[in-house]
Order: C-alpha cells, then sequence, then structure tokens
C-alpha cells in the first residue's frame, strides 16, 4: 500500500509550502529575540563611562544575539530550499510585529490600541499574501538554473539594477553629511529647514532601498545555492560533482561578500537614523525587492493567475499599512532621545567625523545663506548687479 501524495497547489507541494513558511517565521522570531535583546544590552551599558565599558566579545548576552542572528540565518537558508522567494518574502514583515510583543513582555514597553491594530494587520496581511502567494515549484535542476540566469530579459535586469544601485550609493555619499546636520539640529532644539529634511528623507529613502536590494541579491543567490545542494541530493550528495561547476562557486562567493557589504551599510544606516524612521522603510522596501528579484530570476509569477497576483499585492498593501501603523505608535510611546544618549562627551570615533562633515556642510549652507542675503534688495540695484555680472561673462 503506497502513501497518498502531499496535497499540490499548482505546482508546489502543500507540505513543501508548509515547511518553508514555518521556517522562515522561526527565523523571523529568532530575530525578532535578537533584536529586543540588543536593545537590553545596550540598556546596560547606559550611564556606564566609556572606559569601563567592557568589549562585546566579553560580554555573554553578545554571543547570545549572534547564536539567534545564525540560526535565523540558517532557518532561512534551509527555507529556501521549500519554498519560492515571493511566497517568503511576506513573512519578514512578521519581524516589527514580533518585535512589538517581545519588547512588550521584555521590556515592558507599552502596547496602545494603534500598536495592537497595527500588528493584527502585519499577521494578517503576511499570512494572508503566503496563502494566495506564487505556487511555482521550488525545485529547479543546474541547466534550468543557468537558462534562467542567462536569459536576456534577465541580464538587462542586472545590468539596470547595478547601474540603479551605483547611482543610489553615489547619492547616499553624497547626501550622507546631512543626517549629521539634521541630528545635531534636534539635539540642540533646532528645526531644520525644509531642504535639509528633503534631503533627509532622500538619503533615508535610498540608503533603504540600496540596503535592501543589496539583501535581495544575498537572498537569492543563497536560494540558488540551496536549489544547487538540493539537485545534487536527490540521488546522492556529489560534493566534488557540486563545486565543480562555475555556478556553485559564483553564488557561494557573491553570497559571502555580499553579506558582509550589507551588514557593513545596514550598521551604518541604523547609525544615521532613529530606528522607529528607517526600520519601517526598510522592512517594505525588502519585502518589495525580495519578490521583485525572485520573481525577475525564477519566474514565480509567470503562471499565476491575475486575480492572485492582484489579491497579493493587497495582502502585501495591508502589511505595509500595518507596519506604518505600529511604526506611529512607536514613535508616539517612545521616550526622549536623551534618555538613550549617553554623555555629551562621550563619542565615538565615527561621531566625530560625522559632526565634522556636519559642521563643514552647515558651514556652507550658511555661506550659500549669507551670500543670498547680500544681494540687492531694490529693484535697481538687482538689474545693476544683473548688468554687471553679464558684463562680466
Amino acid at each position: 500500500m503506497t502513501a497518498a501524495a502531499p496535497y499540490s497547489l499548482k505546482g508546489i507541494r502543500f507540505s513543501d509550502a508548509f515547511v518553508g513558511v514555518s521556517l522562515a517565521v522561526a527565523g523571523v522570531i529568532f530575530s525578532s529575540f535578537a533584536t529586543v535583546i540588543i536593545k537590553v544590552a545596550h540598556r546596560q551599558q547606559h550611564g556606564v563611562p566609556k572606559e569601563h565599558r567592557e568589549p562585546a566579545y566579553k560580554r555573554s548576552i553578545w554571543w547570545v544575539i549572534v547564536a539567534l542572528y545564525i540560526c535565523d540565518a540558517l532557518l532561512d537558508f534551509v527555507a529556501y530550499g521549500f519554498a519560492p522567494m515571493s511566497l517568503l518574502a511576506p513573512t519578514s514583515a512578521l519581524s516589527i510585529a514580533f518585535n512589538a510583543v517581545i519588547a512588550y513582555y521584555l521590556l515592558h514597553e507599552k502596547l496602545d490600541s494603534r500598536a495592537l491594530v497595527g500588528t493584527g494587520m502585519i499577521l494578517v496581511g503576511s499570512m494572508s499574501a503566503v496563502s494566495v502567494g506564487s505556487r511555482q515549484p521550488a525545485d529547479h535542476t543546474l541547466e534550468t538554473m543557468k537558462a534562467l540566469f542567462l536569459r536576456p530579459g534577465f541580464v538587462v535586469f542586472i545590468v539596470t539594477d547595478v547601474l540603479l544601485l551605483s547611482a543610489l550609493y553615489f547619492l547616499v555619499v553624497q547626501l550622507r553629511p546631512v543626517a549629521a546636520i539634521v541630528r545635531r539640529k534636534k539635539q540642540a532644539g533646532q528645526r531644520p529647514t525644509a531642504k535639509e529634511m528633503r534631503k533627509h528623507v532622500t538619503l533615508a529613502v535610498s540608503y533603504a532601498f540600496l540596503v535592501s536590494s543589496i539583501a535581495s541579491w544575498t537572498n537569492l543567490l543563497a536560494k540558488v545555492f540551496v536549489e544547487l545542494i538540493s539537485s545534487f541530493t536527490h540521488n546522492h550528495f556529489d560534493l566534488k560533482l557540486l563545486f565543480s561547476h562555475a555556478l556553485t562557486w559564483i553564488a557561494l562567493v557573491t553570497v559571502v561578500v555580499l553579506s558582509a557589504v550589507q551588514l557593513m551599510l545596514l550598521s551604518d544606516m541604523m547609525r544615521l537614523f532613529e530606528a522607529v524612521v528607517i526600520v519601517p522603510i526598510y522592512q517594505c522596501l525588502f519585502i518589495l525587492c525580495l519578490i521583485t528579484y525572485g520573481g525577475a530570476y525564477f519566474e514565480e509569477f509567470s503562471n499565476v493567475e491575475a486575480v492572485r497576483v492582484i489579491i497579493f499585492i493587497l495582502c502585501v498593501l495591508v502589511s505595509f499599512a500595518g507596519i506604518v501603523m505600529l511604526d506611529k505608535a512607536s514613535s508616539v510611546m517612545a521616550p526622549p532621545e536623551e534618555d538613550y544618549n549617553t554623555d555629551a562627551g562621550d563619542t565615538s570615533d565615527d561621531d566625530e567625523e560625522e559632526q565634522q562633515q556636519a559642521h563643514t556642510a552647515d558651514d556652507t549652507s550658511k555661506l550659500l545663506d549669507n551670500s543670498e542675503s547680500s544681494q540687492p534688495r531694490t529693484d535697481d540695484d538687482a538689474q545693476e548687479h544683473e548688468s554687471l555680472l553679464n558684463h562680466d561673462s
């Protein structure tokens, strides 16, 4: 008597989809605990002079955080072997909801009605998106992945994305000093100008888009590597045969390099912006990029009905709305910024460099403002000034 085949939903087995989503949700739980424990670690150091602080590697709590993040990465890695990227992407939104719930119990942070509604919207939107998401088969052979990689459409996608990421990086480098100016003015009780705030918002969105795109490439190539391992383990595992193909090395090396770049940029981004501002922006863009990249390479939406795609998009938008609502509740309930700051004189080398950039940029803006204010105010003087400029030119 043969066992009954698992229930199938348009290509991918229901059992595989359930295992993949369960592993991804478990990874989100691990990362959420790690995020909250980071807050605990920082609170333990609050008020301790810099010279008396222990290095992170000497504190056991940081090793717990590292272990949690490793568990998250391993679970995500395995989850990609069971389900499509677009099916797993909405589960990333659960991290904000889980953070709020875990912080309520461990840090005794308040959850008002707005936060509860936002948490509920994230849960409902994410799980609904998973239920109607792509059901393309998760298994791919080496030949099919090579063919997908060399498709003209995907090659154009790669070139376009590389150009876009280069432009975003250039924009971030140019606008980065604005973050220090805005933060310094807020700490001094001053209001940044409208131009500075526009640049600050542009920097936040650009930086979040840059990091989320790199993170999506990391996840995409990690899934490619998992699919390669899976394709070589159907009959027997041949490690030598697996690493005899160039695609295996391309995926593995690129994942390692991009992971390091991602962590470096993510750390810098979180240092420049308040968490209640940058985390929702980053989370929404990360989910969108994961869905886009997975759909572009694996063609996960090629055979999905238009109605399911529309419902999927609406469910993702519900999750985004919940993220924004939960973020607003967090910003309302957050304690004053100075409660988390150490003494004014306790600044790192990076902060000193950042302040120097802020002073330089601020002095430049003041010179520009002074030059504008020194322009002639009367119409006659203005015409005379303009004629002199024309004569000189």
